[in-house]
Formats: structure tokens, sequence, C-alpha cells
């Protein structure tokens, strides 16, 4: 069967079929593809969190640690002369924790992709706590689809080496 393709298709599969054979797969068997990921902090029941309990207070649409609440309130009571309670206002609150989940942002089939994204592209990731400078890789394990493109990228690193 022949099929024609532009060239700078042709172009972009050999290079990247050369790139996936020449990197480490960091002991991983193929196909494989690299992950960046970071954390987001979600909201946990009181005493489940991963760090110091966090109050919201709903007539402030606001929740803190006591001591970032103590902060707002000496702020507070200065700017409007008044002597706010604490104790009682943080009784008025309901606690809750915070917890870090991973979460995966991005896939790519190389680490020369995942590398060249995060350097345009990290400011994008500032919503994230801890991002990755690299992608780790995760094995796509069963996934057909994977194997299926993993060998059509890697058919054309066979045809670039028979058009030399």
């Amino acid at each position: 069967m022949l099929i024609e393709l532009p060239d700078h298709v042709v172009e972009f599969m050999q290079r990247l079929a050369s790139e996936i054979e020449g990197q480490d797969n960091r002991a991983t068997a193929s196909p494989y593809f690299y992950v960046v990921s970071g954390k987001r902090e979600v909201v946990a029941p009181a005493g489940h969190g991963d760090n110091e309990s966090h109050y919201y207070n709903a007539e402030w649409g606001e929740g803190h640690t006591l001591e970032e609440w103590k902060e707002i309130l000496n702020e507070y009571d200065e700017e409007n002369g008044t002597a706010t309670d604490l104790d009682a206002f943080i009784k008025g609150c309901e606690e809750f924790g915070l917890h870090d989940v991973v979460v995966e942002e991005n896939v790519f089939l190389t680490e020369k992709g995942c590398l060249e994204h995060m350097r345009l592209n990290g400011h994008n990731y500032r919503c994230l706590k801890d991002v990755l400078e690299k992608g780790y890789v995760k094995h796509a394990f069963r996934n057909p689809e994977m194997d299926g493109l993993h060998e059509a990228i890697m058919a054309f690193a066979k045809v670039g080496e028979n058009a030399t």
C-alpha cells in the first residue's frame, strides 16, 4: 500500500521516531509516555488535611488558618476601631483541612517535548504547587491504541533508514 504524505509530516514523524529510539526510557517498556504533574490542594474534612486546620467563615466568605485569621482580624480591628474575640470568631467558623493531590496536567511522547513545553509554558502551571521540572515516565499498560501509535511512529524510523 502506498500512502502519499506531505514531506513535513514524514520529516516530523522521522524526527519523533528517532527521538523516541534515542531517549532514556527509564527502564519502562514501550509504549511509554512522559507526564507533567503537580499538586493541587483540595478541601478535606476537619482533621484529615495534610497541614494545619483552616477555618471558613461564611460571613466573610473566606477560609484561613488560625494564624492568618489572627492577622486579618487584627488589621480589621485597627482599621475599624473594634476588638474581635478570636476564640469566639473561630467557634463560629467551619473547620476544614487541605489535602495535596497529585494531578497529571499533560502528556508527551518524548522527554525533549516535555521539557520544551515546560520551558515555553511553565508560567501556566503557577496554580500548581511543586510542578515537576521534568516529566516522569509511565507505561501505557495494555493500551492497544498506544501500542498501535508507537508501532506506526517507529515504522517511520525504518522508512528513514531505507531512504538513506
